[in-house]
């Protein structure tokens, strides 16, 4: 009852719903839920995915036999990954119908035993073909993918600006969060040490800068924090104390993110909403979070949890369950797109989503157009992505 009313008085449960026509399909299931456009018309059957790299950059590209493509920036994690992604990923999905997407992602858990590869690694080589896909779809449809997959409910959110500078003092991380913040109404924090086993990074840092972050910003702040695992539950008590003192919006991973019975210790003794679920990639994981009340906010991750149809089936059990979901996105630049057309048909979000000041990727852009705080979802064709083609043309492609 006291989380309950934490989340009334933090307005984490606003807007709980989600539209009407997007579906919850357990991990597995033989029955297409999305109704992707076209579908029953001509198949696109998909050629070719190739992995070009521009300097130290990836990008993925598909194209159809009806000369049809689809591209998206990959997520800098991929440099680790391409033998799975070219020997496991890529070869399943030559010859496929792109329209039968959302079925052949549970088939290419199960084909070849793919399923020993379980885990972020796995998943995020699938998201990378499974968007680039989506943005193929949804240019011959001559529309943004969120339009293609449901119904825009926002055409603007408000954004937390995320921050990184875990190895600062206190009083210098407070002071570059205040030139930094322009009018913005949220921001998070990094305490802890990182998987530290209690470790702060500089000791006593934590401690010293719950205080005087709410001090500098206000009552009127919205301020969360992200832990990444820093604490066991009886030292992360101690600091969501500290944190409920100070009227902190949220506390993300306390402890470390596998540990789920160390995080519901913590979240049953505190009244401050926890957070998680950036590392995960099951279904069924993110459905245990929210069964039994793990998290208060739940916070997949579009790339590393396997793609925007995953994403969007999280988001429609959270609905059910009355759970905010809150992406995990720290990206810049055009990798926002995501998250904006994520945001763009899905109700249930929570009061801010993640953004990281930055220009991100040199040869590819998207407009990223802020208002009071507010980001304004492009609604183009696809990801709405602008690429730099000559760039692309030297780039090595493999």
């Amino acid at each position: 009852m006291k989380r309950r009313n934490f989340l009334l008085k933090s307005g984490l449960s606003a807007g709980i719903f989600l539209t009407p026509d997007l579906p919850v399909m357990l991990e597995g299931s033989k029955k297409a839920e999305f109704k992707l456009s076209g579908m029953g018309q001509i198949p696109v059957i998909i050629k070719s995915i190739e992995i070009l790299k521009i300097r130290n950059d990836f990008l993925i590209e598909v194209r159809s036999e009806d000369g049809h493509s689809g591209r998206i920036p990959a997520n800098e994690k991929i440099s680790h990954l391409l033998g799975i992604l070219m020997d496991l990923i890529i070869p399943f999905f030559i010859g496929k119908n792109a329209r039968d997407m959302e079925l052949l992602l549970p088939e290419i858990y199960r084909v070849n035993s793919n399923y020993k590869y379980a885990g972020m690694p796995f998943w995020i080589s699938v998201a990378h073909v499974e968007l680039a896909v989506l943005d193929m779809l949804a240019g011959i449809e001559n529309r943004s993918v969120a339009r293609m997959l449901g119904k825009p409910v926002r055409k603007e959110f408000p954004v937390y600006m995320s921050t990184f500078d875990r190895e600062n003092t206190a009083e210098v991380y407070t002071e570059n969060v205040l030139g930094s913040i322009g009018d913005m109404q949220a921001v998070k924090l990094k305490i802890g040490g990182r998987m530290s086993n209690n470790r702060d990074c500089i000791e006593g840092r934590t401690e010293k800068l719950i205080p005087m972050m709410r001090k500098a910003l206000g009552t009127g702040f919205t301020i969360y924090v992200d832990a990444n695992s820093s604490y066991d539950a009886p030292k992360a008590i101690e600091t969501g104390r500290l944190l409920e003192e100070y009227r902190y919006g949220f506390f993300e991973e306390p402890c470390p993110w596998q540990d789920y019975q160390e995080t519901l210790r913590v979240a049953e003794a505190l009244d401050i909403p926890v957070a998680g679920g950036e590392q995960d990639s099951s279904e069924a994981q993110f459905r245990y979070m929210m069964d039994k009340k793990v998290v208060d906010v739940v916070q997949p991750d579009i790339m590393y949890n396997g793609g925007f149809l995953r994403n969007l089936k999280i988001a429609a059990y959270a609905k059910q369950k009355g759970v905010p979901i809150t992406l995990h996105s720290p990206q810049q630049g055009a990798a926002n797109v995501f998250k904006m057309q994520f945001a763009s048909i899905v109700e249930n979000i929570g009061p801010y989503q993640e953004y990281t000041p930055g220009k991100g990727y040199e040869w590819c852009s998207v407009d990223l157009i802020f208002k009071k705080g507010n980001l304004q979802i492009v609604d183009k064709p696809g990801w709405g992505i602008d690429y730099d083609e000559d760039a692309l043309k030297r780039a090595v492609r493999f």
